[in-house]
């Protein structure tokens, strides 16, 4: 370690001779008011200078909030080569921003690679019991799902497979429900482990993956944790299939026993490895960093921020460790709130995986010519209320989860400022994806206003390229892609997934580990959109056992309508090239290019599609969404197909009365997710008159209120009751109902009571009135957001989830 430090000074002293002598040939400007300079090898109490720079970001930031104010230039602060260790997150907010205009830039120095790093390096290995594992202490606490060994992913030690761990079957009192059982037979030696709490159950379904803790064992039967299965067994696709079977088991010293894997017992702060026969962990020359910062960089309400020539590596995330595992629903999209009954109901509570870097509430920010590497989250994330930001020319390799996001899951319909708009994905080179996270995707993009994706080359990814928008049409307004189970919310508007142009990438080796996806994939309604001169080939059939076997180039799933598909080549697919699934309102040009069943070869691509597909070392300037739009043809007509107002719901339209603010009962019955009821006390009630005696065969009603323009649902504290009145002149009286959920009686204290779709069974159902009757036993006023009454049911064999 010495040496690399009197390398790293020597490398520093040459570099300030260039920039301050007269010959300078470098890029780097000569120290000035605006430009400062940072090194591993500096000190906090310097000038900032070129001959005298700081020594931490910290420092830097907090130069920049005391001259920021009154920009008439970009600030610059240039970073010497070397490695910076965060030992927090580096926090830029409102304070940091530029100002008038201009930016404030991190940059590397000329022929510099510094690195912004949130691992520590071990160092003291012995191999104490010469067994060929070694072992050096790490820092008091530090925990960490990752070890990177000179830059190269260890395997956290696992199993080669699951054999031997069978899932119990239901006893005969528990019936057929496979929910109720939370054990696998395990071979006897897991029981002996020293920390059997430490492991981890993994398992791959489809296009989805599950990680869950073992609470305890009881001889051979290993009992999951509580948190993780009451997520898992949720349905439909829930890890209680039959076909769901263990692939792995890991995190346990007892696992170690190949070269490449590695152990940390958190307890003692002790961390295994097994090197290789060529790492030779005395001699100094194999670095191994374990990451222990899960956020290395946090922009949040800032403006005008440049990152360039930077590298953002060795950065964790814990949360799959947690109580709740790592459930996924797809393309990192995690269930975390274990109170629901199914994942149909559960979208409220879903949770996206996290950026190691991550973005809110700003603006004008650029990051271009990075790198982003061994990182255990999404690499960057673009969460809320984010506006033009540029990704451009940057390189992500060995991501754990996707390499970059923008959105999120509740933001179906919220208003354009508040969405993520303007967000340009340019020019990048992506490789090595979802290590980790075998249900991840590349670039995933949920909703968002205006959004270019273009000439990125993605290589190698556990699951598919590019996915957008979210909801399987759940969200939308012509209802039409869920309305046999009653799980869609009936709004008026169209969801706010608008514009998103995908063009000329080359996508290529993806579905290595899980199918049912795609190398470019769409969810729901996307308005204004096209996809145009992409390039998708080899999607092989993926190698997890209990993965789909269904891949494809391009797929546009359930409620996916507006896309304009034009210019597109794939070849080498083990699925079907195109597939539109649930999906209406599209155009289709240049089908020829799309060859099914693994046959084409790129010889049967058109030169063009070749050429101007993925990144390319020409492309050096950033491009605005105009600038990209000008090289494509003019746009093709797509049919005007009017988005109807729901009306499967009898109570849109009809008269609405409350116990308080009547004024406002319509709000819960008119479709909109802008408006609610609410009883402004713990209890009420609120009514409908359909008109006439009415075949009423099912009610919905999901509690909840408004804030801050997005909706927050109430699923727990509530007793509740359905009435009615055969006709206006007659008594109230209560509605014996059935559940297709869990509960079944009519009045009740539910755990549940998102969207649960309550069937009527007695033959006479006629009501003129409804009303549902509600007390909340929890410290916020009852409101309801939706009320719904049907006048049909299906069959139960109909009812089908796809």
């Amino acid at each position: 370690m010495k040496n690399r430090k009197v390398i790293s000074t020597l490398a520093l002293s040459a570099l300030a001779v260039a920039i301050s002598g007269c010959d300078n040939e470098s890029n780097d400007p000569v120290n000035s008011d605006s430009t400062f300079y940072v090194s591993p090898q500096g000190d906090d109490s310097n000038s900032g200078s070129i001959e005298s720079p700081w020594k931490t970001l910290e420092k830097a930031k907090e130069h920049v909030r005391s001259i920021n104010t009154g920009m008439s230039q970009d600030i610059e602060i240039i970073l010497a080569d070397g490695v910076y260790q965060l030992d927090s997150t580096f926090e830029l907010t409102s304070s940091d921003s530029g100002s008038n205009g201009f930016n404030v830039v991190y940059r590397a120095a000329e022929g510099a690679s510094p690195v912004i790093s949130g691992g520590v390096e071990i160092t003291g290995w012995s191999d104490t019991n010469s067994d060929g594992v070694w072992e050096a202490p790490v820092p008091a606490g530090a925990e960490s799902r990752q070890l990177f060994i000179d830059g190269q992913r260890g395997v956290r030690a696992r199993s080669v497979n699951g054999e031997g761990w069978i899932r119990d079957e239901p006893s005969s009192s528990e019936g057929n429900n496979r929910n109720a059982v939370n054990t696998y037979q395990a071979p006897g030696e897991y029981a002996d482990f020293k920390k059997p709490k430490d492991l981890e159950v993994v398992s791959v379904m489809r296009w989805k993956m599950y990680r869950g803790s073992v609470s305890r064992f009881e001889g051979s039967t290993a009992y999951m944790n509580d948190t993780y299965w009451a997520l898992a067994r949720m349905g439909p696709f829930g890890i209680l299939e039959p076909s769901t079977t263990v692939n792995w088991v890991e995190n346990a010293l007892e696992l170690l026993d190949q070269q490449g894997e590695w152990y940390l017992n958190n307890d003692i702060s002790q961390l295994y490895y097994m090197p290789s026969a060529e790492q030779d962990l005395e001699s100094g020359d194999v670095t191994v960093v374990l990451p222990v910062l899960e956020e290395l960089v946090s922009v949040t309400n800032a403006k005008n921020i440049t990152f360039q020539g930077l590298t953002f590596a060795n950065a964790t995330w814990m949360g799959p460790s947690d109580p709740e595992g790592y459930v996924s629903i797809q393309s990192g999209a995690r269930l975390t709130d274990p109170g629901y009954e199914s994942i149909e109901d559960s979208f409220e509570g879903l949770s996206e995986t996290p950026g190691n870097i991550q973005l809110n509430g700003s603006e004008n920010i650029i990051f271009r010519e990075n790198t982003f590497k061994n990182l255990g989250a999404t690499a960057l994330r673009m969460a809320q209320k984010n506006k033009n930001i540029t990704v451009f020319n940057n390189r992500f390799e060995d991501i754990s989860s996707s390499a970059i996001t923008v959105g999120d899951l509740q933001e179906h319909h919220i208003s354009k400022d508040e969405l993520n708009s303007r967000i340009v994905i340019d020019n990048n080179q992506i490789h090595d994806i979802a290590n980790e996270f075998y249900d991840a995707v590349a670039i995933k993009v949920n909703y968002a206003d205006t959004v270019a994706i273009v000439n990125n080359s993605i290589n190698k990814t556990s699951s598919g390229g590019i996915s957008l928008g979210w909801g399987w049409g759940r969200y939308d307004v012509e209802n039409f892609a869920f309305w046999y189970d009653h799980t869609d919310k009936g709004y008026n508007s169209p969801i706010s997934s608008n514009k998103y142009l995908v063009a000329f990438n080359e996508i290529s080796n993806i579905t290595r580990k899980v199918g049912d996806t795609a190398g470019i994939y769409n969810l729901g309604a996307s308005q204004n959109s096209r996809w145009y001169g992409n390039l998708v080939y080899d999607a092989k059939s993926p190698s997890a056992p209990g993965a789909a076997t269904c891949m494809h180039a391009f797929y546009i799933d359930n409620g996916s309508r507006n896309i304009e598909i034009t210019e597109n080549g794939s070849y080498r697919i083990a699925g079907d090239s195109f597939l539109a699934n649930g999906s209406i309102g599209y155009n289709t040009i240049g089908t020829e290019y799309y060859n099914s069943h693994g046959s084409g070869s790129e010889d049967s691509i058109p030169e063009h599609i070749l050429e101007n597909a993925g990144f390319k070392e020409g492309i050096v300037d950033i491009r605005t969404i105009e600038d990209i739009e000008n090289t494509l043809p003019a746009r093709l007509p797509v049919e005007d197909e009017k988005q109807e107002i729901p009306q499967e719901s009898l109570l849109i339209g009809k008269v609405a009365d409350a116990s308080t603010n009547p004024s406002e009962a319509v709000f819960a019955i008119d479709g909109k997710t802008e408006t609610f009821w609410s009883a402004g006390t713990d209890s009420g009630w609120l009514s409908v008159d359909l008109g006439e005696p009415t075949n009423v065969e099912s009610l919905i009603v999901a509690f909840g209120e408004i804030k801050e323009g997005r909706e927050f649902y109430h699923k727990t504290g509530y007793d509740f009751k359905f009435e009615g009145k055969r006709t206006s002149g007659s008594e109230w009286e209560e509605i014996p109902l059935q559940s297709t959920g869990s509960v079944t009686e009519p009045t009740i204290p539910t755990t549940q009571a998102i969207n649960q779709h309550y069937t009527l069974p007695s033959s006479d159902k006629m009501y003129q009135e409804v009303r549902v009757n509600v007390s909340a036993s929890v410290n916020y006023p009852v409101g309801i957001l939706r009320f719904k009454v049907y006048d049909k049911t299906l069959d139960p064999d109909e009812r089908e989830f796809r």
